[in-house]
């Protein structure tokens, strides 16, 4: 199947942010697994395990939208550039 220039780049980008999303939730995955661990084995309270989790989460967060607020950014951009030559002011240089 062939697909266009276009389809084939965004089937890219949703792979690519398919593979992010896994590797996100395999980190925290992993994250709970050695904080529960250090929790049960005494080595870390169950308090150090929530906040460094929650810490994580918004690392976590901000990966993840990543990708819509470039998306956001690329459209503004466009838009911009659509509108520019209605709203230029010409400054006589």
């Amino acid at each position: 199947m062939h697909l266009g220039r276009k389809q084939a780049g965004k089937t890219d980008v949703t792979v690519s942010l398919a593979v992010l999303h896994t590797s996100i939730i395999a980190f925290l995955l992993l994250l709970f697994l050695i904080g529960g661990t250090q929790v049960i084995q005494g080595t870390a309270t169950i308090g150090t395990l929530y906040a460094f989790i929650n810490l994580s989460g918004n690392v976590s967060g901000v990966m993840m939208n990543m990708p819509g607020r470039i998306a956001v950014f690329r459209r503004f951009t466009a838009n911009m550039n659509r509108i520019e030559p209605y709203v230029s002011i010409d400054t006589g240089r």
